[in-house]
């Protein structure tokens, strides 16, 4: 939910952030993260909610999110609806994170072992046009 408000919104995004949403989501994917939509809720939130905002983009490393989405990567190897939208998280982060020069996320990305998580994802859908494509734009971006 909290990433469809986010979309097209940059005061919303900042509110979010404001009003302790990062640390939420972070702790519901961990949490309940026997649950696949949960992670695949938390990571289309990701996506949209560090656009254009280094200070966001900034509480969004320190407060465990790319860690989480790692996390759903991982756990999720075979599902990939979740890999998708991790993909695109990734992605998305690296690229906000390079194009306001936030390089926390890019040496969190690397520290937590990104790149073997989008490999693994790559490998384990050959036939996955989405995820093959996203994987590559990931690897591109980290």
């Amino acid at each position: 939910m909290l990433g469809h408000v986010a979309v097209d919104n940059p005061a919303i995004r900042l509110r979010i952030v404001e009003e302790g949403g990062i640390s939420i989501v972070v702790s519901a994917m961990t949490h309940y993260g026997e649950k696949s939509n949960v992670a695949w809720c938390g990571c289309r939130m990701f996506v949209h909610l560090a656009v254009g905002n280094a200070h966001v983009l900034t509480r969004v490393a320190e407060e465990g999110a790319t860690e989480a989405i790692l996390r759903a990567m991982r756990r999720y190897r075979t599902l990939p609806r979740v890999q998708l939208k991790a993909l695109e998280a990734v992605a998305s982060l690296a690229v906000e994170s390079r194009k306001l020069s936030v390089g926390i996320i890019v040496r969190q990305l690397i520290k937590h072992e990104a790149v073997e998580a989008i490999r693994a994802a790559i490998m384990s859908h050959p036939t996955d046009a989405g995820i093959q494509e996203r994987g590559q734009r990931a690897l591109a971006a980290v």
